[in-house]
């Protein structure tokens, strides 16, 4: 920018622009589940909750959870738990007005609030790729926000005679979850959804199997004190 105001820490890294709007936290709600997921072998429940069309949701559980998906206004957000399950939901929105009568304060040229040092902010602290376990500080709490995730839907047909002289479909999904892990977050390939269906006849070919395009990308957004 030409004018106006800006910031970067000891690492040169930039931080605050008089330009542009921080996202801030609007709310914290820890929720617990209160349905199954269906399935014949899976133990897993789900919860869905209000989200305004600004807001972006990071996630923290200590047992696997993803957001699954938002219709009419509601945000569901399931886990391999069962019901009862408590998932920490971390919202975060464009910053547009603060009731702060100390601290600093930073406004566009237009005269929008674009920082306040009063609001909580965005805090990414990494951006990870896949599965596995990522562990930075131990005396920070860390939640994750999911970019793209990986999903596969598996179609198999269990040919007679293997079960009772029947057949059978078996229907399952798979997907990555975030979990709590000590000073940062654990993403797994998790058992989402399986049901068996005993089908009389001949059920035809499979039909519902399919891959996302994209593997995990989970933001790791630091929530200590949030």
């Amino acid at each position: 920018m030409a004018a106006g105001f800006q910031t970067f820490n000891t690492n040169g890294t930039y931080q605050v622009d008089g330009v542009y709007k921080h996202f801030v936290m609007t709310r914290r709600v820890d929720i617990a589940t209160t349905e199954t997921t269906g399935g014949t072998s899976v133990n897993g429940s789900q919860v869905g909750l209000a989200k305004a069309e600004n807001e972006i949701i990071a996630l923290r559980c200590n047992s696997p959870c993803a957001h699954i998906g938002t219709l009419d206004g509601q945000i569901y957000v399931r886990t391999t738990g069962p019901i009862g399950t408590v998932i920490s939901c971390y919202f975060f929105a464009p910053i547009t007005t603060s009731d702060a009568t100390v601290g600093l304060q930073v406004f566009s040229e237009s005269g929008e609030l674009v920082f306040c040092a009063s609001k909580k902010p965005l805090s990414f602290r990494d951006f990870v790729v896949g599965e596995g376990i990522f562990s930075y500080e131990s005396s920070r709490t860390f939640a994750a926000l999911m970019i793209t995730q990986r999903y596969e839907v598996s179609d198999i047909v269990i040919p007679a005679g293997t079960q009772g002289g029947r057949l059978f479909r078996l229907i399952a999904a798979r997907r990555g979850m975030a979990s709590n892990a000590s000073g940062g977050i654990s993403v797994s390939y998790e058992v989402d959804f399986q049901d068996m269906s005993d089908i009389a006849g001949s059920p035809g070919p499979p039909s519902q199997a399919c891959t996302s395009p994209f593997g995990s990308l989970h933001a790791l957004i630091d929530v200590t004190n949030y």
